[in-house]
């Protein structure tokens, strides 16, 4: 579990943007949870709790997904090239 909190928690720094908080924040957990499921570690709920802390939503997920896509392929070309 302490690893898969260590790279959700890299992810989520790697991903976060100077952006308004709550996007920024909604963007770097999405982030963590695709890059952490692809490579094969449980979040649980954490994720879902995290954004809902910054006020997230779908609406808010949806118009992120291009920053989010971005970022998850940046993140999984690097691990594979690693």
């Amino acid at each position: 579990m302490r690893t898969n909190w260590r790279m959700n928690s890299c992810t989520g720094a790697i991903a976060a943007a100077p952006r308004h908080a709550e996007s920024a924040k909604t963007e770097a957990e999405a982030t963590a949870f695709v890059v952490c499921h692809a490579i094969g570690l449980e979040t649980g709920s954490a994720a879902c709790d995290y954004i809902q802390l910054w006020n997230g939503d779908a609406q808010l997920l949806a118009g992120s997904l291009g920053h989010v896509r971005q970022a998850v392929s940046q993140m999984l070309t690097a691990l594979t090239n690693a």
